[in-house]
């Protein structure tokens, strides 16, 4: 069972894909918020700062590289990972040169496996300690 005070923000422009996205990692029993552009996301965090981050590259008013760069300003552990069918990525070298170092990428189309994969392994890398038990 995923921590309850563990937030993950999914972000899409299809509000579709961010309902269903976000509904499915509820299933899963991640604590998860759907957010349908990124200004909406970053106003949220001024409230609750997520642990992940899923978004869409390709939206109107910010993109989703902007918005995953202004909430690792804000949360510099938040861990992120990119869903897109049109980024062009060849090593990963070329993430670290556009400032995308240590996101995932997630690319479209993909299986809800492949997705649940990359969460759990990113809640887990923000998992805190756990503490000892008083004796």
């Amino acid at each position: 069972m995923a921590n309850a005070k563990q937030i993950i923000f999914v972000v899409d422009d299809d509000k579709l894909i961010a309902s269903s996205l976000s509904e499915l990692l509820r299933i899963e029993e991640f604590n998860s918020e759907a957010f349908y552009d990124a200004p909406s996301a970053l106003q949220r965090a001024n409230d609750c700062l997520p642990d992940v981050l899923v978004t869409d590259v390709n939206m109107p008013e910010m993109d989703g590289i902007t918005l995953a760069k202004e909430i690792r300003k804000r949360n510099p552990v938040c861990k992120v990972i990119i869903m897109t069918g049109k980024l062009r990525v060849k090593t990963p070298e070329d993430l670290q040169t556009d400032g995308l170092d240590g996101f995932a990428l997630l690319l479209k189309p993909f299986t809800s496996s492949q997705l649940l994969r990359l969460v759990k392994s990113a809640m887990a890398e923000v998992a805190p300690e756990p503490q000892p038990s008083p004796a």
